[in-house]
């Protein structure tokens, strides 16, 4: 086929990064760390990408798969781009979620921020992407990366400290997501366990395969 449309050739980028993914589960820990440079390489080109969610999300499904088969210790490079696509991703959906209206939003973000979320066809697709970048905390937290623990507190704060209610407090990313798009979300699956302490084992919460839609209005 000598003729493909963008979104074809996005699905396919998109698959092969999927495929990636397999190869790198099906092996042994850092069985491919000599490839790693040459890996992340690709999936920054693929963020680079525009308008080619599908790609986004099987990127992140990439890097959780990476946190698993190869040590941390040789995962430090990547920190900074993932760090960069969390908060970008995180906040448009928050962002989303606070916009009252189709013109409020067209305000706030870029051409290619709306079309990654759908926009102008007012059927925004950020559902998949969110999905995938809360999965990919769920491990980041399980997987307890040094590099991620000196940022963990953007995401989460499970340690209640006493603050005079004068003092402005940054409010984690997951907190304000629970807060703002959390009664909105449909379809989605989480486990249900006591509060984790210490000498418990810690597990994935979330466990859904898609999430159909986010109440934006």
């Amino acid at each position: 086929m000598m003729f493909v449309s963008k979104e074809q050739e996005n699905l396919m980028r998109a698959r092969n990064i999927k495929r990636l993914s397999f190869v790198l589960y099906s092996g042994e820990v850092d069985l491919y760390q000599s490839h790693l440079s040459w890996i992340q390489e690709k999936l920054v080109e693929a963020l680079k990408l525009p308008d080619a969610y599908p790609v986004y999300v099987e990127v992140f499904h990439c890097l959780r798969i990476l946190m698993l088969r190869i040590s941390p210790r040789r995962l430090v490079s990547f920190w900074p781009v993932i760090f960069t696509e969390l908060v970008h991703g995180i906040s448009l959906a928050l962002l989303l979620s606070r916009s009252r209206s189709l013109r409020m939003l067209t305000k706030q973000l870029s051409y290619k921020q709306m079309r990654i979320f759908g926009y102008p066809n007012k059927t925004p697709t950020q559902a998949p992407l969110l999905l995938a970048a809360c999965k990919f905390l769920d491990v980041a937290l399980l997987a307890s990366a040094e590099e991620f623990k000196l940022c963990e507190w953007m995401w989460v704060d499970d340690t209640p400290i006493a603050i005079p209610s004068n003092i402005p407090l940054f409010e984690p990313f997951m907190r304000r997501l629970c807060e703002n798009i959390g009664p909105s979300i449909t379809s989605l699956t989480v486990r249900r366990y006591p509060t984790p302490c210490r000498c418990c084992p810690r597990h994935i919460v979330l466990i859904s395969l898609s999430l159909a839609s986010l109440a934006c209005d």
